[in-house]
């Protein structure tokens, strides 16, 4: 399976209230509610959602296209998918839908919806080291 791209088509943001977040559960939610054949190809119409409980919440729909038609004949036969692509079209919707969801955060004041781990350096007498557990490759 080839992922070819990912189209959001509509977003939806809301703050509710302006209280401080605190400790607030940030959950996920990805859905897919149709599989459309596109030529040669597999149309997959999903919405992802991160929910701030009583702060706020993102929602995005969007389409996910899929190289050949093997997602769409088992979504035609069945309603649903196999495992195998399955979790590999839940993890680019939620890599997709993730980082928009942090810019998007930031500008409602919201807690970011995944944790960001920023890497430390550590500056001694003679030495400089930096160690990230995770997060990005900083040059």
């Amino acid at each position: 399976m080839t992922v070819k791209g990912v189209e959001l088509s509509s977003m939806e943001a809301k703050r509710f209230t302006k209280d401080k977040p605190g400790n607030v559960r940030v959950d996920h939610n990805v859905s897919i509610s149709a599989v459309h054949k596109r030529g040669d190809d597999s149309d997959v119409e999903f919405s992802y959602t991160v929910t701030y409980g009583h702060l706020g919440m993102i929602r995005m729909e969007g389409h996910l296209y899929v190289g050949g038609t093997e997602v769409f004949d088992q979504w035609s036969d069945k309603k649903k998918l196999e495992n195998k692509p399955l979790e590999e079209i839940y993890n680019v919707i939620m890599d997709t839908g993730s980082y928009e969801a942090i810019i998007i955060s930031k500008k409602l004041q919201l807690p970011p919806p995944i944790p960001l781990k920023i890497p430390r350096i550590k500056v001694e007498k003679g030495k400089t080291s930096g160690k990230a557990v995770h997060g990005p490759e900083v040059a």
